[in-house]
């Protein structure tokens, strides 16, 4: 994870730094021995729950318990806050301290919640400020704003992918960091095709991609299988005859499996997405329902760097087979990598953006 590079510097140069993420992420940030605020009842914080606030038109009471609790929780204030960008109630209770907090994950701007998934916006959404206002009152708040679907941090937001990904006239880029941070020398394209099942999204779609995968003459044999923190679709994929040719992995380095691949199948995590454009690795994105997959997988085939497939269209065996079975010249799609990663040279490296962090937290 890059964003724990950065934690990590500005933990060397002495700064007291603090997160506030949830699941494997939150397990991950501990694990390297940093403060992490994931208490019980975080989630409430989440987008589904503003989802909830404007259907049922109604402030739910574990939002205001939950955005105490936080407050309560960064008593000890840091020196800044690194904030997990889907906890979007988040900003009301940040807003109420004096340190810096930086949103991680989302190239800033605004972002609204439409039917197709969070996509970038042209303005603050009054819709959710109206549910931001009526949150503070409840709470005696008069600092904080809730504008974005995404955390939208006042000073910084960081993310790895480079601002012509996104629709630019959303993003401010005076408090936007892209790291161009990956190997200028394009990996040599392998012969096997990964699937990665990440953490968010329906893994019976993958789970029949892959089963037709193995049994079809024309693409594989071989394949690496990602299935990330689920162990219970590891043992069940290792242990499926037909899986003989499959390598099953959980939580690795990407780096150490991506130059071997010819593409990858996913969801459209944005994570993941920037992987493949660090290893110049084409791209099957099938987008799940959580968040911007479905805008990621859309702006993915529009820049030529692979194709998006309908969960309909993935479980038409036909269709789908055919579509994959030409993406196996790799090499197709190196123009398009070579003009997207040229447009990210301009943007910050890691050690730049750490020095923006640093700079930040000493003037915060």
């Amino acid at each position: 994870m890059g964003y724990l590079r950065f934690a990590e510097r500005l933990r060397d140069l002495g700064h007291n730094v603090t997160w506030i993420t949830t699941g494997v992420v939150a397990e991950r940030v501990r694990a390297a021995q940093f403060s992490v605020n994931d208490f019980p009842g975080i989630g409430d914080l989440s987008l589904p729950q503003l989802r909830r606030c404007l259907t049922e038109s109604e402030i739910a009471e574990g939002i205001l318990r939950s955005l105490a609790d936080l407050l309560n929780h960064l008593a000890d204030i840091p020196d800044a806050v690194l904030c997990d960008r889907a906890l979007t109630f988040a900003p009301l209770a940040l807003g109420q301290m004096h340190s810096p907090y930086i949103a991680i994950g989302t190239p800033g701007g605004t972002w609204r919640c439409a039917h197709s998934g969070v996509t970038p916006w042209i303005a603050p959404v009054t819709q959710y400020q109206t549910v931001g206002e009526a949150v503070k009152r409840r709470l005696g708040w008069r600092r904080g704003e809730l504008s974005s679907a995404w955390v939208d941090s006042p000073w910084l937001n960081v993310a790895f992918v480079g601002r012509s990904f996104f629709q630019p006239d959303s993003i401010d880029d005076a408090r936007s960091a892209m790291v161009r941070h990956y190997s200028d020398i394009g990996a040599a394209y392998g012969y096997r095709i990964g699937i990665s099942f990440g953490t968010t999204g329906d893994c019976s779609v993958l789970l029949k991609v892959l089963e037709r995968l193995v049994t079809s003459t024309d693409l594989g044999p071989y394949f690496d299988v990602f299935t990330g923190n689920r162990n219970e679709l590891r043992e069940r994929i290792a242990q499926t005859p037909a899986c003989k040719h499959v390598s099953v992995h959980g939580w690795v380095r990407f780096a150490d499996f991506f130059p071997k691949l010819a593409l990858l199948i996913f969801f459209g995590g944005i994570g993941t997405l920037w992987e493949c454009v660090n290893h110049w690795l084409p791209m099957a994105v099938i987008p799940g329902s959580y968040g911007d997959q479905d805008h990621n997988g859309h702006a993915v085939e529009t820049l030529g760097l692979g194709l998006t497939i309908s969960v309909t269209a993935a479980n038409s065996s036909t269709s789908f087979m055919n579509r994959l079975a030409g993406m196996r010249n790799s090499e197709a799609f190196r123009p398009a990598f070579e003009e997207f990663r040229a447009k990210m040279n301009s943007t910050d490296t890691m050690d730049s953006l750490c020095e923006r962090l640093e700079n930040l937290v000493k003037s915060g």
